[in-house]
């Protein structure tokens, strides 16, 4: 069986604060309706395409943002990729502080279940829709974040 420790150190709190807001960071871009997500996504894109354009020339710029960022959709993902990477590798750290075995198993779980909770979420959200490719690329997001604090772990203690 599981064990669960409650967090005592100042380190274990931060992590717990730190997932607690990330989630609400989440929530919080899931809550904007699509008319506010597009226009975010297209600043992103029209940053990334400056950046290009400024280290690899105007023609580079124009072919990847062509091929990427004409309908967003690429950088609408990469925020899906980004969000649960980051939700995962928090989750799996506050998680190995608190159990003595099994927090990687235990934080997929938790992010796929909150990513469900968001498609669900973002059903009444104007203008977005929840779709189980989002939950899937959440869920395969976190578990590589919680895979990242594993390995971490695990070569740790090998040492």
């Amino acid at each position: 069986m599981t064990s669960i420790r409650l967090p005592k150190d100042r380190k274990t709190l931060l992590l717990l604060c730190t997932t607690l807001i990330w989630m609400g960071v989440i929530f919080f871009f899931s809550s904007q309706p699509a008319d506010e997500s597009s226009k975010v996504s297209g600043f992103v894109a029209e940053q990334i395409l400056a950046v290009i354009n400024s280290v690899f020339g105007r023609e580079t710029a124009a072919v990847i943002n062509r091929f990427f960022f004409e309908n967003a959709l690429i950088i609408r993902k990469a925020g899906h990729v980004t969000e649960y990477l980051i939700l995962g590798l928090l989750m799996s750290a506050f998680l190995r502080r608190v159990m003595s075995n099994k927090f990687f198993l235990t934080a997929v779980i938790i992010c796929s279940l909150y990513a469900v909770s968001d498609e669900i979420h973002q059903a009444f959200v104007p203008g977005r829709v929840p779709t189980a490719i989002d939950v899937l690329i959440d869920s395969v997001s976190a578990a590589i974040g919680a895979i990242v604090i594993f390995l971490s772990a695990r070569k740790r203690s090998m040492r």
